[in-house]
């Protein structure tokens, strides 16, 4: 997303992408994750006994106590980390690798469908942002909320998130269990305008979907609405596909394409042809 004068400016909205911040607990038995272990097998040789701690050591992440059986030593560290980690983490964790089952089990378990993750974030988020369309399904069908603060700073809704990234689907079902979709999130965001202008193209297909629900394709964000903001940004084929779905041709969309051809000189044919397009219009005062 861009924001701002000379480079391609996003609507406010736009996330700054950053690391996860996901913690790691220790083990059971107090060790710090990274340390390494020292146990002897009452039955293993030394040959067995050198083996384990390399084993041990490879995975400084995941811990369980010593077994004979060597080769069940993975799984058993897996199963160890499972343990350890808080429900919400674990039901996050599946959600946003679009695990199905794993998240069908954890909330029969008991786990909340809404309860956050160390990092802040639902399930329904994270399975949002990853696209997964089947994972969305099953966190509303158990009662996730729509209306739930969404991406990394907790900026967006989950349909914002989807618009952003152009996940089609995911979008569909969320307008189909009846997300809002004026403007929302802690920015006043608008779904069709992060649909149109998250990317140099936009997510057309996604936009499609939008208006087909009834978005209102003159929805203002920042006192722009989405075609002004995509002449703002010289997308010229979002600009001829909101043109032909009804958007309002404003003065100020011309405007908006007039000052981009003026500010980026090396673009200023793209500007021409949106400037052409919004003059064969009949443009709005």
């Amino acid at each position: 997303m861009r924001v701002g004068q000379g480079r391609r400016a996003a609507p406010p909205s736009a996330q700054r992408r950053a690391t996860m911040r996901m913690s790691m607990p220790g083990t059971e038995d107090g060790t710090a994750h990274g340390q390494t272990t020292h146990a002897v097998m009452p039955s293993a040789t030394a040959a067995e006994r050198v083996t384990t701690s390399a084993a041990i050591v490879s995975e400084p992440l995941r811990r369980c106590p010593l077994t004979s059986n060597l080769d069940c030593l993975p799984v058993k560290l897996e199963a160890r980390h499972d343990q350890g980690m808080d429900m919400a983490d674990q039901l996050a964790r599946a959600a946003g690798d679009g695990d199905v089952a794993e998240v069908a089990h954890l909330l029969g378990a008991g786990a909340e469908v809404d309860a956050p993750t160390t990092a802040g974030r639902t399930a329904l988020d994270l399975a949002v942002q990853a696209g997964h369309v089947g994972t969305v399904r099953v966190l509303l069908a158990a009662g996730a909320d729509l209306r739930q603060w969404a991406g990394e700073y907790g900026e967006l809704t989950p349909l914002c998130l989807a618009a952003m990234y152009g996940h089609t689907a995911v979008v569909e079902v969320l307008l189909d269990a009846g997300a809002p979709t004026g403007a929302q999130g802690r920015m006043g965001s608008v779904p069709l305008v992060l649909a149109a202008t998250s990317t140099e193209q936009g997510h057309p297909q996604t936009v499609d979907v939008l208006l087909r629900h009834g978005v209102d394709i003159n929805g203002v964000m920042k006192d722009r609405t989405p075609l002004e903001w995509a002449a703002c940004f010289g997308q010229v084929p979002m600009v001829h596909q909101l043109l032909a779905r009804g958007a309002t041709p404003t003065a100020k969309a011309l405007s908006e394409a007039r000052a981009g051809a003026k500010r980026s000189p090396k673009a200023a044919e793209k500007y021409a042809l949106i400037i052409d397009a919004l003059e064969a219009a009949d443009i709005e005062d």
